[in-house]
């Protein structure tokens, strides 16, 4: 990564920085209409690639989140029109076996959009640990900063509902380490500056928003609170974020 020092001293001092979007290894607008295709598929198959906490064996790579029910990798959330992506959550049993439930053309689809997933998830990945490298290097020296692997893509969808102040989600602090918005496809993300004051982010296709999470709290570091206002009335909304996890 070049020029890594400007975006590591706007870390270390604002908690947010911009970096360029790597366009020549990611697709976006692939990404995301392999998601909203997925998204239309029916319920019920994409319900297969959901799980329940409550029958999982703990080997087998999903977390639970807060106790809760939900998984925070590799899954459908129906609840939340949702999808958590790791590498390695879905074993190659247990995608053969959904996969043999389905049509060819849901076939297609899934294997798309996993596709996509993996190609940024991995990109993403990369990019936390170079961060966070020279992270550690900076603010590392009494608590060591230590990559965890629970690193995570979501894929969202918000629907058209709001609560009463206009949030399609309410302002909070990333429970990670650095959070990277890719993309969304309107605006709403506001950021939340050190005055109190909450404000949109630059959003530019061409930069990829980074900022800190409640993890960066251990360093004596602010983490950015930030939700997400409804541009429109009614309007849906879909977005990309990795979350970058520490032990």
């Amino acid at each position: 990564m070049t020029n890594i020092e400007k975006p590591i001293r706007e870390l270390l001092e604002n908690g947010v920085t911009y970096l360029p979007q790597p366009k020549d290894r990611l697709n976006v607008e692939g990404l995301a209409t392999a998601w909203e295709n997925f998204r239309l598929l029916p319920e019920e198959t994409k319900k297969r690639f959901s799980v329940d906490s409550e029958t999982i064996d703990p080997d087998n790579g999903y977390l639970v989140r807060n106790g809760g029910k939900r998984p925070e990798g590799g899954a459908f959330d129906p609840d939340k029109c949702f999808f958590h992506y790791r590498q390695k959550v879905l074993s190659p049993p247990v995608l053969e076996q959904i996969y043999k439930s389905l049509s060819d053309q849901e076939l297609r689809v899934c294997k798309k959009f996993l596709e996509y997933c993996n190609i940024f998830y991995t990109e993403m990945d990369l990019l936390f640990f170079a961060l966070l490298d020279r992270l550690s290097r900076k603010i590392g020296n009494k608590h060591p900063i230590r990559y965890s692997s629970n690193t995570v893509l979501r894929a969202l969808h918000y629907g058209g509902a709001t609560n009463p102040n206009g949030y399609t989600a309410k302002p909070h602090v990333d429970r990670g380490f650095l959070t990277f918005h890719i993309r969304d496809s309107h605006p709403g993300l506001v950021l939340e500056g050190e005055d109190g004051v909450q404000k949109p982010y630059d959003r530019n296709d061409d930069n990829l928003l980074v900022f800190l999470g409640k993890k960066a709290e251990k360093f004596g570091l602010r983490p950015v609170p930030h939700g997400v206002m409804q541009s429109k009335p009614n309007q849906s909304r879909w977005s990309f974020v990795f979350f970058g996890h520490i032990h």
